[in-house]
């Protein structure tokens, strides 16, 4: 859900629009201990999501997921660099621009050769 947000300082009124989420109970990704083996297992059920969707799923608005620009896209992960600014300089800002510069060097230039679909590239990584 979007929302419009106003905030007053002094004199100044700015006006930003926020995405507002819900989030589902459980733990956090970012603190599971994650091997090699877990990694697989989530790139293949990612691939075998992904699958089903490509083949099964029919909606009339589905076709905005695959617009060109669209940041959820792991493809245009690219586009990611562009907030770097907006994160504090430390481990996780450089690791993120690390990402970045390697999807950048590595996958970009090669991204015709992977299938389209949202978590391809996923399954091609792991």
């Amino acid at each position: 859900m979007l929302k419009i947000l106003f905030t007053e300082r002094g004199n100044e009124c700015t006006q930003n629009m926020i995405r507002m989420l819900t989030y589902l109970p459980g733990v956090p990704f970012a603190k599971l201990t994650l091997d090699h083996r877990t990694f697989y297992r989530i790139g293949r059920t990612f691939a075998q999501m992904d699958k089903a969707l490509h083949e099964g799923f029919r909606h009339p608005t589905a076709k905005c997921l695959h617009r060109e620009g669209f940041r959820w896209d792991l493809s245009n992960l690219h586009l990611v660099e562009q907030y770097l600014c907006e994160l504090k300089e430390g481990d996780t800002h450089s690791i993120v621009r690390q990402v970045v510069q390697e999807f950048k060097e590595k996958i970009l230039p090669n991204l015709s050769h992977f299938r389209k679909g949202k978590f391809a590239l996923i399954e091609k990584l792991l």
